[in-house]
């Protein structure tokens, strides 16, 4: 994928993270999402997440908190009666339904990471890719493709453009990093 051209620089860039909240995860997954978190923290961006306590969600919760990081965390009311959200988010924005989550998530973000999850990363991702090409939004976008995660997903991306279904300017929808390292290069430089 080619690069994005990077957007200007607010005044605190908040960067919203989608990812898992499974807990039963491989510490390589986990670490990196505390690790991304401790790194929003140390360059004072606003984590905006979706305010699981659990998994990759808590873990980037956890890292940016424990290094003096503002998190906001957005959920629905069922969730938070599930005992879902995380406890220690700097703020907590309950809202009705999930719709409105991602809708307030894309509203209170400068910028997109997608870490590995499931069928609601995935779902995410897609949507927040599809607005984007809609022309509802031109934030960047970096899908985070650790240890190879995203490639099924990349690997169709380029099919529908191979395909015809898709144009070749459509790859500058999103940019793939490899490692949590690059993901931190990106955002730093976006």
């Amino acid at each position: 994928m080619k690069e994005q051209a990077p957007f200007k620089q607010a005044m605190s860039k908040r960067v919203c993270v989608y990812c898992a909240s499974s807990p039963d995860l491989e510490d390589c997954f986990l670490d990196s999402a505390y690790a991304l978190g401790q790194f929003l923290a140390q360059s004072e961006f606003t984590t905006v997440y979706g305010c699981g306590g659990t998994g990759l969600m808590g873990k980037v919760a956890d890292g940016a908190l424990d290094h003096g990081g503002k998190v906001v965390g957005i959920i629905p009311g069922f969730m938070i009666d599930r005992e879902w959200a995380h406890q220690g988010v700097t703020e907590l924005i309950n809202v009705d339904s999930m719709h409105e989550r991602k809708s307030r998530m894309e509203k209170e973000s400068d910028a997109f990471i997608i870490l590995p999850g499931g069928c609601g990363t995935f779902e995410e991702a897609w949507e927040i890719i599809t607005w984007k090409r809609l022309d509802l939004h031109e934030k960047p976008i970096c899908i985070a493709n650790l240890w190879g995660y995203y490639d099924p997903f990349v690997a169709q991306f380029e099919k529908a453009i191979s395909d015809q279904f898709m144009r070749n300017e459509h790859r500058k929808l999103f940019d793939v990093r490899e490692s949590i390292e690059e993901v931190n290069n990106w955002v730093a430089n976006c």
